[in-house]
């Protein structure tokens, strides 16, 4: 399939009236005589429009909050707030629903004929997707995996499902998530099921046209098709300088086919057209208007293209030189202005950030973008933080020593070589202590001003909350059974530590269950800002990036029970929980459960990670004495051995050892000698360094979190373990340098404890 994206500038043929309230949701009418009127929300207030800005209806909803999310179809409007999603039939109030996290993304979705029948799909952060009721109770829950970010009702189904569609009331709905995953939902009137999926990287979907349509954060805009086994297939791709928050599609440019309308983080909507001749076609129709020609002489059709499109770039070009001449002259009315006693005003300038958690590298990635180019961000942490490199991004990173006395446990700069709108800063952070991220963000505008971004780091700020137990399968006869035994604990619980090998712990008091919940808030990560309405209890579920150890809890009123399967994890939830109920004035009690197998069954979760750093130690010493060996040889490397060569050129390395990553480590490192400001060959080392020393950390605080909950608080005998513990796990004093394995540490740490 071949198809080739052009920009076409939109020009604006009517305005609505003025208004001081801020438009917060856009939408076109659903109904049969809607489809040309425009429905916009500003507050609480919606507003309908026709296609010439006349204003023709207004309904005052009378929400606390501001309106965010809007669809309409015939008399029955939808709205979504913050939290709130309701349903209106004639101006009246006929259907609430209280989501338990906050409202990402709205649709409707046709089940049948009539606007009774045109169904509310409300999206949440709470990584699931609901289709209500006309009742405003969920229909149907899926499970995201992900926060979703837009979701989308296609009329054509797409695949092979489109076959039995067109004899059955199959509908299709699309969603993106935040993990940059598109997915298929086939749904009819008693089923859900899910048909292909797109991967990605931070996307927000969308199909306006026959193809699939996507909008990334990063500013990549990607038509897919389908083939005929039901597949994705990239078509054509193209990249914007800035984010893009919508697409959509239609007839726009050129009646010849649909065009894709693209709204930016800086408010720019641009037009893509599939055909070259769409830009020709639409400057000809123009010029025509503009220019009566008879028969007689007439140019021919080609001719008449060429001349409007050059007559249009012309226009263009002088409307371009006469705004250059308006900003230089207004920068030197400003310059004129300016004094020495006059401080420096903050300019307008609209910066939004985010901060995500990528559970696949273990680490977090704080987005930073503003509407005009930046300068450079400085960032500044409570808490230590190993700052990664990140593939393509254009500023030089400077680190600075800490200064733990006035709290600055991380102090780095970020200057920007080359115009740019967006940052990502990459990361890792330790679990154990809350933690605030402030980046002071300075456009490239004078007078040089900054902008503050704080983000908070919770205790366990490694988690992310799950849906569902991994590979736990559900077994109704055995939950039956216990519970009719009077087991205590709640359904998740017992799911979990039939799955897995976990420990429990129990905080108890005379607490409410508002006061734990907000307890857990400040622990935990992602947690939603309401409780469910009308519940007394709950339970919530998560699980850890890098071990992938998992968590439950189950609270109410007077109790919280956690079960988990890392000592670790319920030692920084014993500190963080007691900290907030001794600052809540509140008497809590602690009790523990360990696992007979805990201590085994966590340190074969830390392994992997610690094996794969220490291989990569050994790699990168391996791969410096072949490299001065190679240099004494004159350059000649034909004596050693294969896997020794291929560990030179960057090919391969040792089977066992991880030979690649190492070549490419090196590579990194000598790009980084030859730029110079980028810190070179030390910076690199010292990041591995850092990732050793954490994952031998690790191992560590497992050894004293385990020893003080088995003995009621950490003995001598633990303490001075701990030297032999750590030479043993960076394999210090071992034969061939290659370290103890995971039988002779955990004897070791079983020996101690004896």
């Amino acid at each position: 399939m071949e198809l080739e994206l052009h920009r076409i500038d939109l020009l604006q043929t009517s305005a609505a009236a003025p208004s001081t309230l801020v438009v917060t949701a856009v939408a076109l009418g659903r109904g049969q005589k809607q489809r040309d009127k425009i429905f916009l929300a500003a507050g609480n207030t919606v507003r309908g429009l026709t296609k010439k800005g006349k204003e023709f209806f207004r309904f005052a909803s009378g929400l606390t909050e501001a309106i965010a999310h809007l669809r309409v179809a015939d008399s029955h409007i939808w709205s979504g707030c913050s939290y709130v999603h309701n349903h209106f039939i004639e101006g009246a109030d006929k259907g609430l629903f209280m989501a338990p996290d906050k409202i990402t993304a709205t649709e409707l979705l046709p089940l049948g004929p009539g606007a009774s029948h045109w169904l509310p799909v409300v999206a949440c952060r709470d990584c699931c997707v609901r289709i209500m009721g006309l009742d405003g109770k969920p229909l149907f829950e899926v499970a995201t995996g992900s926060p979703p970010t837009a979701v989308r009702y296609v009329a054509d189904v797409h695949g092979p499902a489109a076959a039995a569609a067109a004899h059955s009331n199959v509908r299709e709905l699309l969603y993106g998530c935040q993990d940059g995953r598109l997915v298929q939902l086939l749904v009819d009137g008693s089923t859900v099921r899910q048909g292909f999926v797109i991967p990605g990287q931070s996307s927000s979907g969308d199909s306006g046209c026959a193809d699939i349509v996507l909008g990334r954060e990063d500013g990549s805009l990607e038509v897919w098709d389908i083939d005929r086994q039901g597949q994705p297939q990239l078509a054509v791709a193209s990249q914007l300088s800035e984010s893009i928050t919508s697409v959509d599609g239609g007839y726009i440019t050129s009646p010849a086919s649909p065009d894709i309308i693209v709204h930016t983080f800086t408010g720019k909507v641009i037009a893509f057209a599939s055909h070259p001749g769409a830009l020709a076609m639409a400057a000809a129709a123009e010029q025509r208007a503009l220019h009566a020609m008879g028969s007689m002489g007439r140019p021919p059709p080609q001719q008449d293209l060429v001349a409007a499109l050059n007559a249009r770039i012309a226009k263009e070009n002088a409307e371009l030189a006469e705004l250059r001449a308006k900003v230089v002259k207004e920068r030197e009315r400003y310059a004129a202005n300016q004094t020495a006693s006059l401080g420096a005003a903050q300019a307008v300038v609209d910066v939004r950030h985010r901060l995500t958690l990528q559970p696949q590298d273990g680490c977090f990635v704080l987005y930073v973008e503003a509407a005009v180019s930046l300068f450079a961000l400085a960032l500044q942490s409570t808490v230590p933080l190993t700052l990664l490199d990140l593939p393509g991004n254009v500023a030089i990173l400077s680190r600075s020593p800490p200064d733990t006395a006035a709290g600055n446990a991380t102090l780095a700069t970020y200057r920007c070589q080359e115009l740019t709108n967006r940052l990502s800063i990459k990361f890792t952070a330790r679990e154990g202590n809350p933690g605030r991220v402030t980046a002071y963000t300075i456009p490239a505008l004078p007078p040089k001003t900054c902008f503050i971004i704080e983000v908070q780091l919770p205790p366990l700020c490694m988690h992310q909350m799950v849906s569902s137990i991994p590979g736990a399968a559900a077994d109704a006869a055995a939950e039956e059974q216990q519970a009719a035994a009077g087991a205590a604990n709640a359904p998740l619980l017992r799911k979990l530590a039939q799955s897995r090998p976990c420990s429990e712990m129990v905080l108890q008091g005379s607490f409410s269950v508002q006061d734990v919940y907000s307890w857990l808030r400040s622990v935990l990560p992602d947690v939603p800002l309401h409780m469910p309405s009308g519940s007394s209890s709950g339970s919530l579920l998560f699980q850890e990036c890098q071990p992938g150890s998992m968590l439950g809890c189950h609270y109410t009123a007077g109790q919280a029970a956690f079960m988990c399967e890392s000592v670790t994890t319920l030692a920084i939830l014993h500190d963080s929980l007691l900290a907030a109920a001794t600052a809540a004035k509140e008497r809590v009690s602690i009790s523990f459960k360990l696992h007979p197998a805990a201590l085994q069954h966590c340190s074969e979760l830390l392994w992997p990670q610690l094996e794969a750093q220490r291989a990569h130690a050994r790699c990168r010493k391996l791969a410096a004495a072949l490299q001065e060996l190679q240099v004494q040889e004159g350059g000649d490397s034909s004596f050693l051995a294969p896997e020794y060569r291929r560990m030179l050129s960057g090919k391969g390395g040792t089977a066992a050892q991880g030979g690649d990553d190492t070549a490419a480590d090196q590579q990194q490192q000598q790009q980084q000698q030859g730029s110079g400001p980028r810190g070179g060959s030390a910076a690199s080392s010292s990041q591995a360094d850092e990732q050793l020393d954490a994952a031998v950390e690790a191992f560590k605080q497992l050894f004293r979190d385990y020893s003080r909950f088995a003995s009621g608080g950490q003995s001598a005998g633990v303490k001075q373990a701990l030297p032999g513990l750590e030479k043993l796990l960076r394999g210090e004093d071992q034969q061939g340098g290659k370290g103890a394995g995971l039988a002779d540490v955990f004897s070791y740490m079983t020996a101690v404890r004896r």
